[in-house]
């Protein structure tokens, strides 16, 4: 199992696609750093109403912390990121979620990782939820 050593502070956006500014913010606030999310979209321009480019995360810069953008990933990049105590931020579509109706661009937190279940905090909901991984092999 990988996860983060201590809990990470689950926030909900406070406007529409503010997903990934209230990533920004659990994440700063896991290293004891508060920001508002409001002050976090500024920062990465923030598009209301429509979102935020994923790659303006470099635009936000905070004294001791780094944060790094990566345009692909996998299972085994988020273990050792977990692994380092790295707080993944994780782009994906909603209707690849099985509890999302709807298909959009959207942000998440992924802070525990097994061998069958992701541990993920989604901005959207107001409580940490987890998804089952499905495995196929021959």
């Amino acid at each position: 199992m990988s996860s983060l050593s201590s809990p990470l502070p689950h926030k909900v956006e406070a406007f529409a696609g503010g997903c990934l500014p209230a990533c920004l913010r659990m994440a700063l606030a896991y290293f004891g750093v508060d920001l508002s999310q409001t002050l976090i979209a500024s920062r990465i321009r923030h598009i209301p109403g429509a979102g935020t480019p994923a790659r303006n995360v470099a635009l936000v810069s905070v004294p001791g912390i780094r944060i790094s953008y990566f345009t692909l990933g996998t299972l085994d990049q988020i273990r050792q990121s977990l692994t380092k105590n790295a707080v993944p931020i994780v782009l994906v579509r909603t209707s690849e979620l099985p509890y999302w109706e709807e298909d959009t661009a959207h942000a998440l937190i992924i802070a525990r990782l097994n061998e069958d279940a992701i541990f993920v905090h989604d901005p959207a909901f107001s409580r940490r939820l987890f998804l089952y991984l499905l495995t196929i092999s021959y």
